[in-house]
């Protein structure tokens, strides 16, 4: 996800508070601003966690 932050459609995703607003709308992962994605695209996208090198934290 975070490679398409960078795009315009996926601007307002970068405020972590909008971020936080993610739920699960039919079949896709949509936020309160509009945007969406399939999950499978972050799936796909993903890495394992054993193999992730960052801490992870539960966003609050």
């Amino acid at each position: 996800m975070k490679d398409m932050l960078k795009f315009d459609y996926y601007k307002n995703l970068r405020d972590i508070e909008v971020f936080k607003t993610v739920c699960v709308y039919g079949i896709t992962l949509k936020w309160c601003t509009g945007q969406d994605i399939a999950p499978e695209k972050i799936y796909f996208d993903s890495v394992p966690l054993a193999e992730f090198g960052f801490e992870v934290k539960e966003m609050k």
